[in-house]
């Protein structure tokens, strides 16, 4: 989590320093994996309660 934080930081803050490239290959690359961890996470949540 730290890491998307950090992330979510230089592309709000940092626009300038962005490498769109890098950015586009975050998306393809580790985007559906997060999904399906968060979604993971919410299934939880919800049988917990």
């Amino acid at each position: 989590m730290p890491r998307i934080i950090a992330f979510r930081n230089i592309l709000i803050h940092g626009y300038d320093l962005v490498d769109n490239a890098q950015v586009w290959k975050v998306i393809r690359g580790q985007l559906p994996s997060l999904c399906d961890q968060v979604a993971a996470l919410l299934r939880e949540a919800e049988d917990a309660t």
